[in-house]
């Protein structure tokens, strides 16, 4: 599992964050977000964007979490989890 993306951010830019990871027989069958322990959900929210793209052939998932018009509050250690609890985390700040 990796996490690749913007460590810093400027204030009303774009977070762009990009998961991928491979099973070893067959793909995980997901992939969630947290930001500060907190599972990000694209439900009741129109800045935040999780698009996430499957491959039998190579094994792997991968996730695409976009989140626009940072503020100051959407800084913080971003974690990628697999439904069989792989993880990965990432800090991003915002910056003023």
């Amino acid at each position: 599992i990796k996490i690749a993306g913007t460590s810093f951010v400027e204030k009303d830019d774009q977070i762009h964050l990009i998961c991928n990871a491979t099973g070893l027989e067959h793909p995980p069958d997901y992939l969630d977000w947290f930001l500060n322990g907190n599972k990000l959900s694209t439900r009741n929210s129109n800045k935040i964007s999780i698009r996430q793209f499957v491959s039998i052939t190579s094994r792997t998932i991968v996730s695409i979490l976009e989140i626009n018009d940072a503020q100051m509050e959407d800084s913080g250690m971003y974690v990628c989890r697999t439904s069989n609890l792989q993880i990965v985390s990432m800090r991003v700040t915002v910056l003023n």
